[in-house]
């Protein structure tokens, strides 16, 4: 199966406020917007059902047999707002966007089938506004070919495949700071659950989403649905968290949305579900075993971080 897989951040708003009007903007400020819904659809399961979740690579050339990720594609979009407040008169307002797609594929992987290193082929890269570059510089990224190898707790080793094309610091800045989709699997309950448990966000989960940013998360199933198009079934997973607002270190919040594709289950097949040993005349709970990939995800954050007072807006 070739899965094509989506990023779409919206960095809500980076507010600078002067230290006097810090409260009142970090009341306001801090709470991400939700990211907006992927589609209207109803729910195919019941509440007593848990799901297993989890994700199975391969590196196969050829098409990938279902419920294992061999090749697949990456679109991202990532929009920057800053709004940065002023004593007197009217904020300044500054937007950004990245876009980005590429191709990759599992390189090596671990004593089992998870990612240890893959292989990404950039087809594109668009930044607005384009900032102001020599007209002879190529644009980064677009036709670079590379080995990367992420590293718990550090950066990722990121290698150039092309002869004679080295690696720019701007590229490797922009690949840095990208979602690496395989580490998002660390967002998923280790777990059996069903549509309404709550779980907390790991270590690991939170790095995925906002790299060294310190922050406890909590994620929900929130829902098994029938996809918009195709036979798979996805589940929606709702990741949020936000730090307490203080006059002196600003606040920061996060509203995310995981989508989860994988094939229906069958209850004819062996080892499809497992009889949890409910009572006799009781709805019987089952445990399903789905193997897919998280195909989609939508993220805003909001950060207020409070500047030191000036001159003039100390003075009594």
């Amino acid at each position: 199966m070739r899965w094509r897989r989506s990023i779409g951040s919206v960095w809500g708003g980076l507010v600078a406020a002067s230290l006097w009007g810090a409260t009142a903007l970090g009341q306001e400020g801090a709470a991400a917007s939700a990211p907006p819904p992927s589609g209207e659809s109803q729910s195919v399961t019941d509440l007593v059902t848990r799901f297993l979740f989890s994700e199975h690579y391969e590196k196969a050339d050829a098409k990938s047999p279902p419920g294992l990720i061999g090749q697949y594609r990456v679109v991202t979009r990532d929009t920057a707002k800053v709004v940065t407040e002023k004593p007197q008169g009217t904020p300044d307002r500054n937007e950004a966007t990245q876009e980005s797609d590429y191709r990759e594929r599992p390189a090596d992987l671990t004593g089992g089938d998870k990612i240890k290193a893959g292989v990404r082929e950039y087809a594109a890269y668009r930044i607005t506004p384009h900032p102001n570059t020599k007209p002879s510089r190529p644009d980064p990224l677009k036709g670079l070919m590379i080995w990367y190898q992420p590293r718990e707790g550090s950066d990722p080793q990121v290698l150039s495949l092309i002869p004679g094309r080295g690696l720019r610091e701007d590229e490797y800045a922009i690949i840095r700071r990208e979602v690496y989709l395989p580490d998002l699997a660390a967002l998923l309950p280790t777990i059996p659950s069903r549509v309404g448990d709550r779980w907390a966000v790991s270590k690991a989960g939170g790095r995925a989403l906002l790299g060294s940013v310190p922050l406890p998360l909590a994620a929900t199933l929130q829902q098994v649905r029938q996809a918009a198009e195709g036979p798979n079934w996805e589940a929606v997973i709702g990741v949020a968290g936000r730090s307490p607002a203080r006059s002196n270190s600003g606040s920061f919040a996060i509203n995310a949305q995981l989508v989860f594709s994988f094939s229906p289950p069958s209850s004819g097949s062996p080892g499809a579900s497992k009889d949890s040993g409910a009572e006799k005349g009781k709805e019987k709970e089952s445990i399903v075993d789905v193997r897919g990939a998280v195909i989609e995800l939508r993220m805003a954050t909001s950060a207020v971080t409070p500047l030191p007072p000036t001159a003039d807006s100390a003075r009594p």
